[in-house]
């Protein structure tokens, strides 16, 4: 085995080691999951009480779009937004969540994107 070979070796070994590592840490809490639906919390301190999470997707209209969400009714709940389908021209997204109703705003007045969110309390 010439040396390239065998630092290549060791580098591919040390990679899998840290990845089988980093799974055990995070107790494999999304492992084979095949949907939101599916993934189970870790136990442990990681999570404390139950979780409520409420997804879907809009259209942004001249840059906007708000959608009621009558599931989920905390204002503190986190907003997490990503582009499925690039419509118009794209600009930087800002997502508001009033506890109600979550209002998607694209920098773009002419974007058109159809956007999926994620609401997690």
């Amino acid at each position: 085995m010439n040396m390239l070979a065998s630092i290549l070796t060791v580098y591919t070994v040390s990679a899998l080691l840290g990845l089988v590592a980093l799974s055990l840490v995070l107790g494999m809490a999304v492992s084979r999951a095949n949907s939101l639906d599916e993934m189970q919390a870790p136990a442990g301190p990681l999570v404390s009480g139950a979780m409520q999470y409420a997804r879907g997707s809009l259209v942004l209209v001249a840059g906007t779009q708000t959608d009621a969400v009558p599931q989920m009714t905390s204002p503190s709940a986190q907003v997490f937004v990503t582009r499925r389908v690039l419509g118009g021209a794209a600009g930087d997204l800002r997502a508001t969540w009033n506890g109600t109703i979550i209002t998607v705003t694209s920098a773009s007045g002419t974007d058109t994107s159809t956007i999926d969110w994620l609401l997690i309390d």
